[in-house]
């Protein structure tokens, strides 16, 4: 065993360090769930930046950060969406009544 250890120690650690990233990566690089946030369906003439707009009027987060987040959490290429996308937004929901709560965005996700 040690002499596999002293042979290839650099290979053994650069496996489990491999392993540990893509486990990482795979847990926290999951889809959003839309059973915990909001969707809104792009009705003709919206645009991400309306929509965007709407949101932060009534909330802390400004128009860029949630164009970032819906552009992320929905995998988004570029700014354009189309009538009938359903997009899931940064409006967290719960349970009963029309308690809303803006999620969080941080740069480095």
């Amino acid at each position: 065993m040690k002499i596999l250890w002293k042979n290839h120690s650099y290979a053994i650690i650069l496996l489990l360090v491999s392993c540990l990233t893509a486990g990482a990566v795979h847990f926290f690089d999951q889809p959003v769930d839309s059973d915990t946030y909001m969707t809104v369906k792009i009705k003709e003439g919206d645009s991400l930046w309306k929509v965007a707009g709407e949101l932060a009027d009534g909330h802390d987060m400004d128009r860029s950060e949630i164009i970032y987040w819906v552009r992320k959490k929905n995998s988004l290429k570029g700014d354009t969406v189309y009538p009938g996308d359903e997009l899931v937004v940064p409006v967290k929901k719960f349970g009963y009544g029309s308690e809303q709560q803006l999620a969080g965005v941080e740069r480095g996700e």
